[in-house]
């Protein structure tokens, strides 16, 4: 790999943990009513729904974040989801 293709792929994942920091930096914002995902997209506008998507599957798999819901009522919450998730989520669900 050429120094020009490396430096690439270092900023491509330096935007990566970017785009992770700022959706964790809002969820935990917003952490007693939930977070939807039209918030998230607001968070990275130039960033396609997809492409936050696979962070937010990487952060539900490093215990970060968790769903309640699905479709358009899903609300993104801080932490793992577990026994201590009725502190976190107001309805304990």
């Amino acid at each position: 790999m050429d120094e020009e293709s490396l430096q690439a792929l270092r900023r491509r994942a330096q935007q990566r943990e970017a785009g992770k920091t700022a959706l964790m930096r809002y969820v935990r914002s917003r952490r007693t009513t939930g977070t939807r995902m039209a918030e998230l997209q607001c968070v990275l506008p130039s960033w396609p729904r997809s492409r936050i998507q696979v962070l937010l599957r990487e952060l539900v798999r490093d215990g970060k974040v968790h769903v309640h819901g699905r479709t358009k009522a899903a609300r993104w919450y801080p932490g793992a989801a577990g026994g201590d998730c009725a502190q976190a989520c107001p309805h304990g669900e």
